[in-house]
């Protein structure tokens, strides 16, 4: 025994001697991690600004080392594929359509119409063309596709045996569109040719679906004729051309068209897809220019432009599908697929998932939205108006107050027009609201138990309610002017505001006020274990008062900042750290106990509105005027992250289980940023 000591004792010291250096080296280690993972992280946030979603996907997958991988990191890389499935075809994807059982017809690049069934088992090959397909349509009855091709023809196809039953020919020289008329007797085609006498000219032409006879011709413009439609309530033919415009034919008759030419704004405007509405009222073109036009059919008349894409770039928008008489998708060249309310302009959903140009949409039966592309993919998405994980919800008003009930399943909002809404915390679907304030809410929170609601207003009052049925409990304040902070303690039996003087403490149960002090409130946050309340002063200054002293006694910790403006806090899930954001964008963290510094970050442009760590204590979140939120590691207090909003962000809270931050920037939508699902 004492001569295997012996033998092991050099060993032993040289492994002492050594710790030190291979501390280091993990510690150097660790370090080059950390900055790797911030690398790149912001590396994968500005491809996905940019809708790269491949190099995105790349950096994410193979550049961020995994230990570091947290919440900010799954918050993007769920950004990646929002579609709920996808069909991987061989080819490049130009057209895709979908029969009323949910059947699906795709047209490739390689020349040749696939059929699948609706959940993406290949059926039939159709391959008879020489090369790329632009177009495959179903037939109304769903017994044949028609398909148009570079090749200069179009084909009519039996779905039950797969055999060509017409050859249609010659319909052009390129880029052409197909479309069946509504009863399926007749087939209209688009394209162009070069003619001896006048160069380029646009081609069109119609069939018999019937004997594939050719019934008439007619030619238009000098550019290519690149898609058509029948308007399903008039007959008459829509055709979209590279010359810019849209024209109109009565195919009945020998008249001219009658053309839709869009505004003179940006230099490049041809057209390269359109789709009517549902009741045939309204007309969607889809342009080179980035935009989508939405016309009333058959004036006309513009009602709205739908313009979106990525920073600093103007990519083309191939095709448009609507998926109801109010909404409309949009399929872009930078990878992105759209869905905008048409009355409004605004864009609900910005669907990311994609590697590649977006070159077609169809709706559904089952109202998902398909979609193909040049990654050779087609992608069903749910875009329904209350689709669990909606990264954004219309909200209607401004909403300044937000926070979650204890299961994290409801969300409480304090609207600009006085109103209290609760909402689905997944979907956004209102499930009750009421009028709270006469003016404006502005501040809210959810008691621990789940039992009570509180909000204050621009109205002075502070109200209490229960959250099972919208009744007023108890009116705590009433008093001239905003009333900003209000917050329950973790125990649920008091709950702190600003009270017009300073602040107040009241019991849950009775209503009464148990403890005060003055000196106005922007903000105020109890401690974890409830036995301290900190409170940020619209003077700059922050106390922390004891609960055992209840008014005007003396605070046990005071951090006085001049000139620093109005104060927001926030305690650690520890309660060890006390983090306060201020008017001049600086963020300063505190030991909770003495007040010491902790860290002091100044990469805010303008005032910080609010401030949460997350449940775990890792992650702390800011919200800042200058349209941002800034995300931070607690160990180092690094920035890891910044989220861009549309306008000043004024409030933000963390779900219970630290899934989701809910934002609310100063317009009319609340951002749900979910980090919460594991790595796809």
């Amino acid at each position: 025994m004492r001569a295997r000591q012996g033998a092991l004792a050099p060993l032993l010291v040289l492994g002492l001697l050594a710790a030190p250096a291979l501390a280091q080296r993990s510690d150097a280690q660790r370090r080059g991690d950390e900055r790797m993972y911030r690398l790149a992280l912001s590396a994968a946030a500005s491809a996905i600004r940019l809708h790269d979603t491949g190099e995105a996907r790349g950096v994410l997958e193979q550049l961020a080392p995994e230990p570091q991988r947290g919440w900010e990191w799954r918050l993007l890389h769920g950004r990646l594929d929002d579609s709920v499935a996808t069909i991987r075809t061989p080819s490049a994807v130009l057209d895709v359509d979908v029969r009323a059982d949910g059947a699906i017809a795709t047209a490739g690049r390689d020349g040749v119409v696939r059929l699948w069934s609706a959940d993406g088992e290949l059926l039939r090959a159709l391959d008879g063309h020489e090369a790329s397909v632009w177009d495959a349509r179903w037939s109304p009855d769903g017994a044949r596709v028609a398909s148009v091709s570079s090749d200069g023809t179009a084909a009519v196809w039996d779905v039950d045996t797969g055999a060509e039953r017409h050859r249609l020919a010659p319909v052009g020289d390129g880029v052409c569109g197909v479309a069946w008329s509504s009863d399926g007797a007749r087939l209209a085609t688009c394209s162009w040719r070069r003619d001896p006498e006048h160069g380029v000219v646009g081609v069109v032409q119609l069939w018999d679906a019937a004997t594939g006879a050719r019934l008439s011709e007619r030619t238009h413009g000098i550019k290519p004729l690149a898609s058509l439609a029948f308007d399903p309530a008039s007959g008459l033919l829509a055709v979209g051309s590279w010359d810019f415009e849209v024209s109109v034919w009565d195919t009945a008759t020998d008249d001219p068209p009658r053309l839709l030419l869009p505004p003179e704004t940006t230099p490049y405007k041809a057209v390269d897809d359109l789709a009517f509405s549902p009741d045939g009222a309204r007309l969607a073109v889809a342009a080179r220019d980035a935009t989508t036009r939405v016309r009333a059919f058959p004036s006309g008349e513009l009602l709205a432009t739908l313009e979106g894409h990525a920073d600093g770039e103007r990519p083309p928008t191939y095709d448009a599908a609507w998926l109801d008489d109010a909404r409309v998708a949009t399929a872009q060249a930078d990878g992105t697929v759209r869905v905008w309310d048409v009355d409004t302009a605004a864009q609900l959903r910005l669907l990311r998932g994609h590697d590649g140009e977006v070159r077609c949409l169809a709706r559904a039966p089952d109202g998902t939205l398909l979609s193909g592309g040049d990654d050779g993919t087609v992608r069903r998405w749910d875009v329904a108006p209350d689709a669990p994980g909606a990264e954004v919800w219309d909200v209607g008003r401004f909403s300044y107050g937000l926070a979650f009930d204890p299961t994290g399943s409801r969300a409480l909002l304090a609207s600009w027009e006085g109103r209290v809404h609760v909402r689905d915390a997944a979907t956004g679907a209102e499930l009750a609201a009421w009028d709270g304030h006469e003016i404006s809410a502005v501040a809210c929170d959810w008691s621990a138990d789940g039992r009570l609601l509180a909000t204050t207003g621009n109205d002075g009052r502070v109200v209490v309610w229960d959250a099972a049925d919208g009744r007023r409990v108890h009116e705590l304040a009433d008093v001239e002017g905003q009333l900003v902070a209000v917050a329950f303690d973790p125990t649920s039996t008091r709950v702190a505001a600003d009270d017009g003087e300073g602040v107040g403490v009241w019991s849950v149960d009775d209503g009464a006020r148990v403890a005060g002090w003055p000196g106005r409130a922007w903000d105020v946050a109890w401690s974890p274990d409830g036995s301290r309340l900190a409170i940020g002063r619209r003077d700059g200054a922050v106390h922390v008062r004891p609960l055992a002293d209840a008014d005007g006694g003396r605070a046990l910790l005071g951090l006085e900042v001049e000139g620093a403006g109005s104060a927001c806090v926030a305690w650690s899930p520890d309660g060890a750290l006390l983090a306060v954001g201020r008017d001049d964008g600086v963020l300063s963290v505190h030991d909770a106990s003495t007040g010491a510094v902790v860290a002091r970050r100044s990469e805010h442009d303008g005032a910080i509105q609010d401030l949460a760590f997350s449940p775990d204590g890792r992650r702390l979140a800011t919200a800042s005027v200058d349209h941002t939120v800034r995300l931070w590691e607690t160990d180092g207090w690094q920035p890891l992250l910044t989220e861009r909003f549309p306008a000043a962000v004024w409030t933000l809270r963390w779900s219970p289980d630290g899934s989701t931050l809910g934002v609310l920037p100063l317009v009319e939508q609340a951002w749900m940023l979910r980090g919460g699902d594991a790595p796809r």
